[in-house]
């Protein structure tokens, strides 16, 4: 179970931070493969504590449940951290998806806008 859960906040982070489809002008897809198309590795991510609560389901003769692909949370964090962090240059991201490039570029022009 606990390596399914790395797994999932493995493909959460990478989703936030990471993955990208890019086309061309004819829009054919260019990150059609890992060869360009980068996914962190367990060298990019943080270490992880797992923890649970167990709260069986009133529903199901035994009282289980299904993981599923886990849930977005990570995701979101990410997002939501980010948000947090940059809010002091006037900066808002509504998109799940990170470009560290772009962000990268947006806080220089913040930062220049500021000096000004």
């Amino acid at each position: 179970m606990k390596g399914q859960i790395h797994g999932q906040l493995g493909h959460q982070l990478g989703a936030a931070l990471y993955e990208k489809l890019v086309y061309d002008e004819s829009g054919q897809l260019l990150t059609s493969s890992f060869l360009n198309y980068w996914a962190p590795t367990a060298l990019e991510l943080p270490s992880f504590e797992v923890d649970s609560i167990i709260t069986p389901s009133l529903f199901t003769p035994l009282g289980t449940r299904g993981m599923g692909e886990g849930g977005g949370a990570p995701l979101i964090a990410c997002v939501n951290a980010l948000n947090d962090a940059l809010s002091i240059y006037g900066l808002e991201f509504t998109e799940s998806h990170l470009d560290p490039t772009k962000i990268r570029e947006l806080v220089k022009r913040a930062k220049v806008s500021a000096i000004r």
